[in-house]
Order: C-alpha cells, then structure tokens, then sequence
C-alpha cells in the first residue's frame, strides 16, 4: 500500500489522483492542526490494524467528531472505479 499526505488539496486534484491510485484522502478545505491530528492517527492506527481505507476514513472522521472538534467533515476520500478495499 502507498500512502501519500498533502496539506490543501483541491477536490479536483483529489479527483485525478485516483486515475493513478485507488484511494485519496485530501481536505474540502483548511482544516486546523487539531483536527488533521486527530484524523490521520486514528486513520493510520485503522489502517495499521488492518482495516480497510474506507474503515479507516470513516474512524478518522468519527475521532474528529468525537473529540469535540469544528471540522469533522474536511477529510474526504476519494475511490478509484472498480474494486473497492
């Protein structure tokens, strides 16, 4: 599996990325320090487990709301056609 991080990323950017990888994970705006914290260790920690990146995404997400924090929504995955994990 490979894993790319970017900070800023445009939803269309997201978008073209899956033509050459099956998933992207980008932010639908700025997200504060907190919350991508937050997001990407409960995303690796799932993922690190075993679960899927969609489990992961979704875990991520929830921790972000959980926490109390503005912007659970930010994070977006992004899936390539076909298969999905």
């Amino acid at each position: 599996m490979r894993i790319e991080q970017t900070c800023k990323s445009s939803w269309p950017k997201i978008k073209s990325l899956v033509e050459t990888v099956p998933f992207a994970i980008g932010m639908a705006d700025e997200i504060g320090d907190g919350d991508a914290i937050t997001y990407a260790a409960r995303f690796y920690a799932a993922v690190a487990d075993g679960q899927s990146v969609r489990a992961g995404h979704n875990l991520g997400r929830a921790a972000v709301e959980l926490a109390g924090l503005p912007d659970p929504e930010l994070p977006t995955l992004a899936c390539a056609s076909g298969p999905r994990e």
